[in-house]
């Protein structure tokens, strides 16, 4: 077993194997390590390499058969067969080895409240880590709850054991969580978390749940069935009382209450911004027009009006080869129609005017739209000059 799963060490004398060298860095092969070479999600450890006539700093871990350390020299020179001490960054490996443990728990745990969920990847950091699940629809309630479960089992401190199995043997282990796939090799190491969890991992974990500390979700994301969860481990908790107190003091009420007044100002959001929009919509109407030679040009200029919506007021205005130009000035979102029967067309007019604002835009033939710097009435003042000169 290579030393870098004796997480009890944080030092270790290796012997050099195999040196090379690479601009400003080495490539090292020691007979044994004490630095994990990263993998199952869990970055590769850090830290450094010394003896009396070299100090160097570990910046990479790499590789299994043989595992190769990349090394900034500080000061020295390093040789084949010198004898090193090597020292780990345990602050780091401490951390991402409370995310990784705590990932075996957490996911169980939410795998308990949702047994369809799968695990899809993760990626463990020293601040925070995450999850990428899938195959249900999830929501806070659910991952709150497997949080408190995943929190339970911490506090029960439960053994953790690790074992190495051929892939034959561990694929007959029932209820093992493994992706054969994903497992270069024949060898297969197990995490057990007693009469909890079973899984193939190669990463390096705590030999008892408690060394987690404790677990804290702190984000959901969603894109379609793909939910992204972002997790803190051995956290002040204290941190998120007060910030919860600070919220409800400004919203002056109290923190058991301050979730219902969220969701209730959240709804009437909802009804304000759908009102705004109705008014938008009516704004929009209420065009201008006005002659560029032999052009009948019909335009506004609205505030906060959606892209959707500013696309079907100018198609009703565009006909009889009239040519219409509406502007959002919240986000200075610029569209320019052209009727069916004009013939003018749309995009490069309107990329000319965007031109002199550092805008940029697009389009077909008689629909163009883009986004610009500025003031929109100066905008528009470019664009009639577009369209005379057309």
């Amino acid at each position: 077993m290579k030393s870098f799963y004796k997480i009890e060490l944080s030092e270790l004398d290796a012997k050099v194997i195999s040196i090379e060298k690479h601009n400003d860095y080495l490539k090292v092969v020691f007979d044994d390590t004490i630095f994990y070479p990263g993998g199952g999600g869990q970055p590769c450890d850090l830290g450094k390499i010394t003896d009396p006539n070299f100090e160097g700093e570990v910046v990479e871990v790499s590789g299994m058969e043989p595992i190769t350390h990349k090394i900034k020299p500080l000061k020295g020179e390093l040789k084949e067969k010198d004898q090193v001490k090597m020292l780990l960054d345990t602050k780091r490996r401490q951390a991402l080895m409370r995310a990784h443990t705590g990932e075996h728990i957490f996911f169980k745990s939410l795998q308990t409240i949702v047994p369809e969920i799968k695990l899809e990847k993760n990626r463990f950091d020293v601040e925070e880590s995450k999850i990428y699940v899938t195959g249900a629809y999830l929501e806070w309630e659910q991952v709150i709850e497997a949080e408190s479960l995943a929190n339970k089992i911490i506090d029960e401190n439960r053994t953790i054991t690790e074992s190495d199995y051929s892939k034959e043997e561990a694929m007959k282990i029932a209820d093992l969580r493994i992706k054969p796939e994903r497992i270069p090799g024949d060898i297969v190491r197990v995490v057990r978390i007693k009469d909890f969890d079973i899984a193939a991992c190669k990463g390096v974990h705590f030999h008892s749940s408690g060394g987690v500390g404790n677990f804290v979700v702190t984000a959901l994301g969603r894109s379609s069935n793909n939910y992204e969860i972002n997790f803190k481990t051995n956290e002040n908790l204290f941190q998120y009382v007060k910030i919860a107190r600070q919220a409800a003091k400004i919203m002056g009420t109290s923190s058991n209450e301050l979730p219902k007044l969220i969701e209730s100002m959240k709804d009437e959001l909802a009804k304000m911004k759908e009102k705004y929009r109705k008014l938008a919509t009516e704004k929009a109407k209420q065009v201008h027009e006005e002659k560029i030679n032999d052009i009948t040009f019909i335009w506004n200029i609205i505030e906060g009006a959606d892209k959707r919506m500013l696309t079907e007021t100018a198609g009703k205005f565009c006909i009889d080869g009239k040519i219409v130009c509406l502007i959002d000035s919240e986000v200075n979102f610029v569209i320019l129609m052209a009727g069916k029967d004009s013939k003018i067309n749309a995009v490069p007019i309107l990329n000319s005017a965007l031109a002199h604002f550092e805008g940029k835009g697009g389009g077909r033939d008689k629909l163009a739209m883009g986004t610009f710097k500025g003031n929109p009435e100066d905008f528009l003042v470019v664009l009639r000059k577009k369209l005379a000169e057309n």
